[in-house]
């Protein structure tokens, strides 16, 4: 089938997704769906997590109100981490740059709000952006490949 008729029919294969991708995503789906859920369990017992009461009056009004927007802009991102990493694996057109942006506004925003740094999830948080976003490119690459491996294949024969 030439590159035309592969558009237009209705017959075209998905493309495959590769066993080590589906591992990763797996692995990011759940490291990213627990990451939600604890922040739903804190949303629910907000008042109780972060009572002034608990915390010997560290917390003034000020700092408690940048807590919350801090806690609901985290939420939200990893809301739409989530919500990419499934329009990943439904093959849908932008979650990978979804997936890709909004993690790197998690990663530059927890190392903003986080004292001391926890380097450690940081450095998973970047590895998965890494393996999950350029999937098109080293596909691209794969096709690459084998077309010119067919060629050579081809001019083989004919010799």
């Amino acid at each position: 089938m030439e590159d035309k008729e592969k558009e237009t029919s209705i017959f075209v294969e998905r493309q495959r997704v590769t066993l080590g991708i589906k591992l990763v995503g797996t692995f990011a789906t759940v490291y990213y769906g627990l990451y939600f859920l604890f922040m739903v369990y804190l949303g629910i017992f907000y008042n109780t997590v972060y009572d002034p009461a608990y915390l010997h009056d560290t917390v003034n009004e000020q700092n408690g109100s940048m807590m919350l927007i801090s806690f609901i802009t985290r939420t939200l991102l990893l809301g739409v981490i989530l919500a990419s990493l499934i329009m990943m694996f439904k093959k849908r057109r932008h979650g990978k740059f979804i997936f890709l942006v909004c993690t790197v506004i998690l990663i530059a925003f927890q190392i903003h709000t986080t004292t001391p740094p926890a380097w450690s999830s940081y450095f998973i948080e970047a590895l998965l952006a890494l393996i999950m976003a350029p999937l098109k490119v080293v596909k691209k690459f794969n096709e690459r490949i084998v077309e010119e491996t067919q060629k050579i294949n081809n001019f083989k024969k004919e010799k």
